[in-house]
């Protein structure tokens, strides 16, 4: 049911956007497939080059499309060079339950064409590292800072190309949204293919000592705030998310290792039910309000709703500085 959400007439720029193959492309798969280019991660067994050759050819013409995206992007065919698994999206699920590969592979040059138009270029790069970029800082009631970071994690990247992190001041991470951007109803939008929390080695203390200290929000909360945050300076309004239903890890392949239960926490957001299967968000998120908060509370909800508003204001700040924006065809 994912041609419903994913159709041309709700993202207009999926309608004939087959990308051509080309000289680039062909390059880059022999390239790849030798070794020439990057021996690095996913690719540096002689065994696993020989795989992802006979794997682009089954799944002719769209990993040649792909690699021919790569091959005329610098930022693309640079993060392939460091971490080659990026060309080889296609071969495994990826996203969404059910997508084909025509789909996929428009949903990839999208999400890519969006980043590279819309996001300043010294940004795009810090995002596409693994270090990261820093979007917001958050000052817990103790005076120590929570960092809220976007990097390309590519141990989620069935679940999308980017990842926001938000770390405690010990630099243990709190919880990972993973994400793609994509193109909805005319605007750029969010579309969230993973929710993580800690890693299972984290005791669950630390996520109780970080919620206090950040006046009763939870961490997943503060994230979406985030992400919410960093689509509107985009002039996004809207976030749609996988589902139970729609989560990659419901495909055959993986289907016995998905836990967390995406509805319901949805639903926490208002989030609308979609035929597809997904969920969609409205922006701004909505918020109880103070009005309707008793009195005891009220003096922690202002101060939730105020640190909520300080880091939304510095992710815009950021978002909208003056550094040059790299534009795709």
């Amino acid at each position: 049911m994912n041609h419903l959400l994913f159709s041309p007439e709700l993202c207009p720029s999926l309608r004939n956007t087959d990308t051509p193959i080309t000289s680039a492309g062909v390059r880059m798969l022999f390239n790849l497939s030798s070794g020439r280019l990057t021996q690095q991660g996913c690719l540096h067994h002689p065994k696993n080059r020989i795989k992802f050759f006979l794997r682009s050819l089954l799944t002719f013409p769209w990993t040649l499309r792909w690699l021919s995206t790569i091959g005329q992007t610098d930022a693309l065919c640079s993060l392939a060079q460091k971490e080659p698994s990026v060309a080889l999206r296609l071969h495994r699920p990826y996203l969404s339950r059910g997508l084909n590969l025509s789909q996929r592979l428009n949903l990839l040059s999208q999400h890519y064409q969006l980043l590279l138009n819309h996001l300043p270029s010294d940004v795009v790069q810090a995002c596409l590292s693994k270090e990261g970029f820093t979007l917001a800082e958050l000052e817990g009631k103790s005076g120590e800072f929570y960092p809220v970071q976007i990097s390309a994690l590519h141990s989620f990247d069935k679940e999308g190309e980017l990842s926001l992190r938000l770390y405690n001041p010990q630099g243990q991470v709190l919880v990972t949204v993973t994400f793609n951007l994509i193109e909805l109803e005319g605007r750029p939008a969010i579309y969230i293919g993973g929710l993580q929390g800690p890693r299972q080695s984290t005791p669950h203390e630390v996520i109780k000592v970080a919620t206090k200290d950040l006046h009763g929000l939870f961490p997943k909360k503060l994230a979406i705030d985030a992400l919410a945050a960093f689509v509107m300076a985009l002039d996004g309004q809207q976030i749609i998310a996988t589902s139970n239903q729609t989560h990659i890890y419901r495909s055959l392949r993986y289907r016995k290792t998905i836990q967390a239960d995406y509805d319901s926490f949805w639903e926490t957001f208002a989030g609308e039910a979609l035929d597809s299967g997904h969920y969609r968000s409205a922006l701004p998120l909505p918020r109880k309000a103070l009005q309707d908060v008793v009195s005891k509370k009220r003096g922690e909800y202002q101060r939730r709703y105020a640190l909520i508003d300080h880091m939304s204001n510095e992710i815009t700040l950021k978002m909208h500085n003056k550094s040059a924006i790299i534009r795709t065809p």
